[in-house]
């Protein structure tokens, strides 16, 4: 959170009136590290609150500690107050973790590439769906980018985005950008959703959040931060219930998300079959050949309906058949 800021100077937070305490905050403007003491405000960690998302069960269950340490002789302090706020990741209906959905492998160096007039600029604020951001201006100089369109077949949603490259060096990274309904080369703060703040460092991920209305288009934007780059590969994926890719550059690389089955046996003759409870509308069918000669042997539902145990449905099935095959599909 924060190590040996402050200088001589003491204290984090003036009292235990909310508005007097020291609050970390990935999308706070200002570092800790750039803060002074009393640091009364809210301030971005040393190390990313970030790393938490995603997080599910036993990995954020149980009992939490704050630690602190007086690593300097002669000084002494009392803690007077402290608390921690956790927000469920958002998957309606299902409320399990959120799996990966649309990911696409890249470069803007393609043949006929696209270009767009400047950037975004870089404030160093993430937007996320509970912090919302305005665009905060645009960078002059031609840029190379790619665009991706989607569409939002369910009710309103988080959607998040995840960016990598291995690119070294701070002339050749990339930045991501989302728009609502149309995005316009030209004019990069017309419709303007969401931007990830920072750029892609060497071999990093930066995560952007921003909610879409239901049964509305979006567009993800990766573009190069400087103008011909010569490192500009990247690994983008999208997750959020109800999306369905609906444009997708010339020659980009991409798998869709089909909800992941898994499939334990059990003794004596059964099988364990989980699924996350974020996948929502897929119900559990099986055939017992996949031969398709006549007579046909559709997919069928199976029962017993799903029970949930941490974020997973789970059935247990009994195998009454020499060979049975399983998939997830929506009726």
């Amino acid at each position: 959170m924060s190590t040996d800021n402050g200088g001589s100077s003491d204290d984090y937070g003036t009292s235990c009136a909310d508005g007097d305490r020291t609050t970390f905050s990935d999308a706070a403007a200002t570092a800790i590290t750039a803060a002074s003491a009393p640091f009364r405000g809210t301030f971005r960690p040393e190390q990313p609150l970030s790393i938490y998302r995603g997080k599910f069960a036993s990995s954020v269950n149980g009992t939490w500690h704050l630690r602190i340490t007086d690593d300097t002789a002669g000084g002494a302090g009392t803690l007077h107050c402290w608390s921690i706020q956790i927000l469920p990741t958002v998957c309606p209906p299902g409320g399990g973790e959120c799996e990966r959905c649309y990911g696409f492998s890249s470069t803007l160096t393609k043949a006929g590439q696209p270009t767009q007039d400047g950037r975004i600029q870089l404030n160093g604020i993430t937007s996320s769906c509970a912090l919302a951001k305005n665009c905060p201006g645009i960078i002059t100089g031609t840029r190379r980018y790619d665009g991706y369109t989607f569409t939002n077949n369910g009710g309103p949603s988080c959607v998040t985005v995840s960016l990598s490259s291995p690119c070294v060096g701070s002339a050749t990274r990339v930045m991501g950008a989302a728009y609502l309904d149309a995005y316009n080369p030209a004019s990069l703060c017309a419709n303007y959703l969401a931007d990830s703040g920072i750029a892609v460092t060497t071999n990093g991920i930066v995560n952007c959040g921003f909610n879409v209305p239901a049964n509305r288009a979006f567009i993800v934007v990766v573009n190069e931060t400087n103008s011909a780059q010569t490192c500009t590969s990247y690994q983008l994926n999208v997750t959020g219930i109800g999306i369905e890719p609906i444009d997708v550059p010339t020659g980009v690389s991409s798998s869709t998300c089909i909800p992941r089955l898994d499939i334990e046996p059990l003794n004596p003759g059964r099988v364990l079959l989980k699924w996350s409870t974020s996948a929502a509308g897929f119900n559990l069918v099986s055939t017992n050949s996949l031969d398709d000669t006549p007579p046909p042997n559709a997919f069928a539902p199976i029962g017993p309906a799903p029970v949930v145990i941490d974020s997973k449905n789970v059935v247990t099935n009994f195998t009454t058949d020499p060979a049975r095959f399983y998939e997830l599909r929506k009726p």
